[in-house]
Protein backbone atom coordinates (compact mmCIF):
# COMPACT_ATOMS: atom_id res chain seq x y z
CA UNK A 1 0.00 0.00 0.00
CA UNK A 2 2.80 2.25 0.80
CA UNK A 3 4.73 1.79 -3.10
CA UNK A 4 0.95 2.10 -4.53
CA UNK A 5 0.65 5.58 -2.71
CA UNK A 6 4.01 7.01 -3.57
CA UNK A 7 3.60 5.87 -7.12
CA UNK A 8 0.42 7.59 -7.41
CA UNK A 9 1.64 11.03 -5.71
CA UNK A 10 5.20 10.66 -8.29
CA UNK A 11 3.32 10.03 -11.48
CA UNK A 12 0.41 13.27 -10.14
CA UNK A 13 -2.27 11.01 -9.80
CA UNK A 14 -2.85 12.73 -6.55
CA UNK A 15 -1.54 16.12 -5.02
CA UNK A 16 -0.53 15.09 -1.69
CA UNK A 17 0.13 12.29 0.63
CA UNK A 18 -0.19 12.54 4.26
CA UNK A 19 2.02 9.61 6.31
CA UNK A 20 1.50 8.90 10.26
CA UNK A 21 4.65 7.39 10.93
CA UNK A 22 3.58 5.71 14.38
CA UNK A 23 6.43 3.35 13.87
CA UNK A 24 9.46 4.45 16.57
CA UNK A 25 12.70 3.62 14.33
CA UNK A 26 11.39 3.74 10.53
CA UNK A 27 14.60 1.67 9.41
CA UNK A 28 12.95 -1.28 10.76
CA UNK A 29 9.72 -0.91 8.57
CA UNK A 30 11.69 0.51 5.64
CA UNK A 31 15.28 -0.56 5.62
CA UNK A 32 15.88 -0.26 2.05
CA UNK A 33 18.22 2.55 1.62
CA UNK A 34 16.20 3.98 -1.21
CA UNK A 35 13.19 4.84 0.75
CA UNK A 36 14.67 8.28 2.25
CA UNK A 37 16.05 9.07 -1.10
CA UNK A 38 13.08 8.92 -2.46
CA UNK A 39 10.69 10.13 0.01
CA UNK A 40 13.40 13.56 0.41
CA UNK A 41 12.44 15.26 -2.71
CA UNK A 42 8.64 14.65 -2.07
CA UNK A 43 8.91 16.08 1.45
CA UNK A 44 11.11 19.06 0.32
CA UNK A 45 8.13 20.06 -2.17
CA UNK A 46 5.33 19.68 0.46
CA UNK A 47 3.67 17.05 -1.95
CA UNK A 48 4.12 14.05 1.22
CA UNK A 49 3.20 15.48 4.85
CA UNK A 50 4.56 13.37 7.84
CA UNK A 51 3.52 13.49 11.31
CA UNK A 52 5.36 11.58 14.13
CA UNK A 53 3.62 11.17 17.15
CA UNK A 54 6.39 12.90 19.62
CA UNK A 55 9.37 14.99 19.84
CA UNK A 56 11.58 12.11 20.47
CA UNK A 57 10.42 10.08 17.77
CA UNK A 58 10.61 13.54 15.24
CA UNK A 59 14.25 12.99 15.99
CA UNK A 60 14.79 9.36 14.76
CA UNK A 61 13.05 10.31 11.57
CA UNK A 62 14.99 13.29 11.42
CA UNK A 63 18.06 11.48 11.16
CA UNK A 64 17.08 8.91 9.04
CA UNK A 65 15.61 10.83 6.16
CA UNK A 66 18.55 14.03 6.57
CA UNK A 67 15.71 16.36 6.75
CA UNK A 68 14.21 18.81 9.29
CA UNK A 69 11.52 21.27 7.30
CA UNK A 70 8.38 21.66 8.62
CA UNK A 71 6.81 19.24 6.48
CA UNK A 72 7.96 16.52 8.86
CA UNK A 73 6.38 17.75 12.25
CA UNK A 74 4.83 16.43 15.56
CA UNK A 75 1.47 15.45 15.90
CA UNK A 76 0.72 14.11 19.07
CA UNK A 77 -2.58 12.02 19.50
CA UNK A 78 -5.60 12.61 20.56
CA UNK A 79 -6.81 11.79 24.09
CA UNK A 80 -10.24 10.40 23.62
CA UNK A 81 -11.93 10.15 27.20
CA UNK A 82 -15.22 8.88 25.95
CA UNK A 83 -14.33 5.32 27.24
CA UNK A 84 -12.48 6.67 30.29
CA UNK A 85 -14.95 6.48 33.56
CA UNK A 86 -14.59 8.81 36.45
CA UNK A 87 -12.18 8.06 39.22
CA UNK A 88 -12.53 8.93 42.79
CA UNK A 89 -10.93 11.47 45.11
CA UNK A 90 -6.96 10.31 45.29
CA UNK A 91 -5.82 8.07 47.94
CA UNK A 92 -2.24 8.10 48.83
CA UNK A 93 -2.01 5.78 52.27
CA UNK A 94 -0.69 3.42 49.93
CA UNK A 95 1.36 3.50 46.73
CA UNK A 96 -0.16 1.63 44.16
CA UNK A 97 1.98 1.22 41.10
CA UNK A 98 0.94 0.40 37.37
CA UNK A 99 2.57 -1.10 34.39
CA UNK A 100 -0.05 -1.05 31.52
CA UNK A 101 0.50 -3.32 28.44
CA UNK A 102 1.59 -6.86 26.96
CA UNK A 103 4.78 -8.38 27.60
CA UNK A 104 5.47 -9.60 24.67
CA UNK A 105 9.16 -9.83 24.02
CA UNK A 106 10.12 -7.52 27.06
CA UNK A 107 10.02 -4.11 25.57
CA UNK A 108 8.00 -2.65 28.15
CA UNK A 109 10.27 -3.31 31.09
CA UNK A 110 8.29 -5.46 33.36
CA UNK A 111 11.39 -7.09 34.44
CA UNK A 112 12.92 -3.93 35.26
CA UNK A 113 10.00 -2.68 37.47
CA UNK A 114 9.90 -6.12 38.95
CA UNK A 115 13.68 -5.65 40.07
CA UNK A 116 12.96 -2.12 41.27
CA UNK A 117 10.52 -3.60 43.67
CA UNK A 118 12.76 -6.17 44.69
CA UNK A 119 15.42 -3.63 45.64
CA UNK A 120 12.88 -1.43 47.34
CA UNK A 121 11.60 -4.09 49.42
CA UNK A 122 15.20 -5.35 50.10
CA UNK A 123 16.29 -2.11 51.20
CA UNK A 124 13.01 -2.34 54.07
CA UNK A 125 14.20 -4.67 55.10
CA UNK A 126 17.40 -2.57 56.10
CA UNK A 127 15.66 -0.12 57.73
CA UNK A 128 15.61 0.65 60.95
CA UNK A 129 11.81 0.52 62.44
CA UNK A 130 11.49 3.66 63.32
CA UNK A 131 11.94 4.92 59.96
CA UNK A 132 9.80 1.33 58.43
CA UNK A 133 7.21 2.97 60.10
CA UNK A 134 6.85 5.69 58.30
CA UNK A 135 6.67 3.86 54.68
CA UNK A 136 3.29 3.32 52.81
CA UNK A 137 2.89 -0.30 51.35
CA UNK A 138 4.15 -0.48 47.83
CA UNK A 139 1.42 -2.54 45.41
CA UNK A 140 1.98 -3.61 42.08
CA UNK A 141 -0.02 -4.73 39.17
CA UNK A 142 0.85 -5.58 35.75
CA UNK A 143 -2.39 -4.70 33.43
CA UNK A 144 -2.84 -6.78 30.07
CA UNK A 145 -0.63 -9.76 30.09
CA UNK A 146 -1.27 -12.30 27.83
CA UNK A 147 -2.59 -15.46 29.02
CA UNK A 148 -2.51 -18.23 25.78
CA UNK A 149 0.12 -21.29 26.01
CA UNK A 150 3.07 -19.34 23.78
CA UNK A 151 3.36 -16.10 26.19
CA UNK A 152 6.16 -17.67 28.46
CA UNK A 153 7.59 -14.49 29.29
CA UNK A 154 4.13 -13.78 30.99
CA UNK A 155 3.99 -16.43 32.97
CA UNK A 156 7.26 -15.77 34.36
CA UNK A 157 6.38 -12.13 35.41
CA UNK A 158 3.17 -14.07 37.35
CA UNK A 159 5.55 -16.14 38.86
CA UNK A 160 8.17 -13.69 40.21
CA UNK A 161 5.61 -10.97 40.99
CA UNK A 162 3.90 -13.02 43.48
CA UNK A 163 7.49 -14.63 44.75
CA UNK A 164 9.00 -11.24 45.17
CA UNK A 165 5.88 -9.26 46.68
CA UNK A 166 3.31 -11.90 47.55
CA UNK A 167 -0.16 -10.83 48.11
CA UNK A 168 0.53 -7.30 47.09
CA UNK A 169 1.24 -8.23 43.67
CA UNK A 170 -1.78 -8.67 41.18
CA UNK A 171 -2.29 -8.88 37.31
CA UNK A 172 -5.31 -8.59 35.06
CA UNK A 173 -4.90 -10.34 31.56
CA UNK A 174 -5.46 -8.39 28.24
CA UNK A 175 -8.81 -7.40 27.78
CA UNK A 176 -10.92 -4.99 25.96
CA UNK A 177 -9.93 -1.06 26.73
CA UNK A 178 -12.93 0.02 28.98
CA UNK A 179 -11.91 -3.28 31.28
CA UNK A 180 -8.26 -1.78 30.93
CA UNK A 181 -9.07 1.42 32.21
CA UNK A 182 -11.28 0.05 35.12
CA UNK A 183 -8.25 -1.21 36.15
CA UNK A 184 -5.60 1.58 35.67
CA UNK A 185 -8.35 3.66 37.86
CA UNK A 186 -7.31 1.56 40.75
CA UNK A 187 -4.06 2.57 40.96
CA UNK A 188 -2.31 5.92 41.80
CA UNK A 189 1.27 5.82 39.91
CA UNK A 190 1.61 4.62 36.30
CA UNK A 191 5.31 3.17 35.41
CA UNK A 192 6.86 3.74 31.91
CA UNK A 193 9.92 1.80 31.52
CA UNK A 194 9.37 0.53 27.94
CA UNK A 195 12.68 0.27 26.21
CA UNK A 196 11.17 2.07 23.10
CA UNK A 197 8.01 4.28 23.21
CA UNK A 198 6.74 6.64 19.81
CA UNK A 199 4.28 7.99 22.74
CA UNK A 200 2.85 6.13 25.61
CA UNK A 201 -1.14 6.22 25.13
CA UNK A 202 -1.12 4.45 28.26
CA UNK A 203 0.67 7.15 30.34
CA UNK A 204 -1.42 10.06 28.79
CA UNK A 205 -4.71 7.71 29.94
CA UNK A 206 -3.20 6.98 32.96
CA UNK A 207 -2.59 11.08 33.78
CA UNK A 208 -6.05 11.51 32.79
CA UNK A 209 -7.39 9.57 35.61
CA UNK A 210 -5.03 11.59 38.23
CA UNK A 211 -2.18 8.41 38.50
CA UNK A 212 1.20 10.04 38.85
CA UNK A 213 3.70 9.29 36.45
CA UNK A 214 7.25 7.63 36.84
CA UNK A 215 8.50 8.10 33.41
CA UNK A 216 11.59 6.95 31.19
CA UNK A 217 12.80 9.12 28.53
CA UNK A 218 11.06 7.24 25.43
CA UNK A 219 8.46 8.81 23.04
CA UNK A 220 6.31 11.18 24.70
CA UNK A 221 8.46 11.79 27.62
CA UNK A 222 8.87 16.03 26.67
CA UNK A 223 5.18 16.31 26.24
CA UNK A 224 3.79 14.37 29.13
CA UNK A 225 6.14 14.64 31.88
CA UNK A 226 6.23 17.65 33.73
CA UNK A 227 9.34 16.41 36.47
CA UNK A 228 8.05 16.90 40.19
CA UNK A 229 4.90 18.42 39.14
CA UNK A 230 3.00 15.33 37.41
CA UNK A 231 5.51 12.24 37.98
CA UNK A 232 9.04 12.23 38.19
CA UNK A 233 11.91 11.10 35.40
CA UNK A 234 13.82 7.97 35.55
CA UNK A 235 15.84 9.02 32.87
CA UNK A 236 17.60 6.63 30.31
CA UNK A 237 16.19 3.63 32.11
CA UNK A 238 19.53 1.11 32.06
CA UNK A 239 18.70 -3.06 32.21
CA UNK A 240 18.38 -2.98 36.25
CA UNK A 241 17.51 0.43 38.29
CA UNK A 242 19.99 2.25 39.56
CA UNK A 243 20.47 3.75 43.37
CA UNK A 244 18.26 6.45 41.82
CA UNK A 245 15.26 5.29 40.90
CA UNK A 246 15.65 3.07 43.71
CA UNK A 247 16.15 6.29 46.29
CA UNK A 248 13.13 8.36 44.40
CA UNK A 249 10.60 5.58 45.00
CA UNK A 250 12.00 5.16 48.50
CA UNK A 251 11.65 8.68 49.46
CA UNK A 252 7.78 8.56 47.55
CA UNK A 253 7.03 5.68 50.27
CA UNK A 254 8.17 8.23 52.87
CA UNK A 255 5.03 10.19 54.24
CA UNK A 256 7.40 11.94 56.45
CA UNK A 257 9.58 12.95 52.64
CA UNK A 258 6.69 13.05 50.47
CA UNK A 259 3.61 13.33 52.35
CA UNK A 260 0.04 12.66 50.55
CA UNK A 261 -0.81 16.20 50.23
CA UNK A 262 1.66 17.06 47.79
CA UNK A 263 1.27 13.77 46.07
CA UNK A 264 -2.89 14.15 45.76
CA UNK A 265 -1.53 17.81 43.87
CA UNK A 266 0.73 15.71 41.76
CA UNK A 267 -2.71 13.76 40.68
CA UNK A 268 -4.31 16.98 39.95
CA UNK A 269 -1.48 18.56 38.18
CA UNK A 270 -1.50 14.80 36.13
CA UNK A 271 -5.03 14.88 35.47
CA UNK A 272 -4.76 18.89 34.12
CA UNK A 273 -1.58 18.11 32.20
CA UNK A 274 -4.14 15.59 30.28
CA UNK A 275 -6.56 17.91 29.38
CA UNK A 276 -4.24 19.50 26.56
CA UNK A 277 -4.47 16.41 24.76
CA UNK A 278 -8.29 16.46 24.44
CA UNK A 279 -8.47 19.60 22.75
CA UNK A 280 -5.80 18.09 19.69
CA UNK A 281 -7.39 18.44 16.03
CA UNK A 282 -6.43 16.99 13.72
CA UNK A 283 -7.83 18.63 11.33
CA UNK A 284 -5.20 21.80 11.86
CA UNK A 285 -2.88 19.17 10.05
CA UNK A 286 -4.63 17.68 7.31
CA UNK A 287 -5.72 20.79 6.48
CA UNK A 288 -2.56 22.91 6.68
Amino acid sequence: MIKKALAWLECGEIKRLDWYGHEGNPSQLLGDKQWPQRLLPLLITGKLQMRVPSIHTLGSYQNWLGYSGSNLAVQNPKLNISSIIKTKEPDFNELKFHLTGMAGDGNKGHIWLLRLMQELLNRENQTNKEITSNLRKVKLHFIGLEIDKSASLARELRYWGRAIMGENFDWTAHGNHQDTIRSMAKANIAVSCSKAETFSMASLEAMHLGNLLLRNRTGGWEEQLLDGINGFDLGETEQKPGKKEIELVHRLRNTLITPSKKLTAMSIAANKHSQIFQNIKYANWLLN
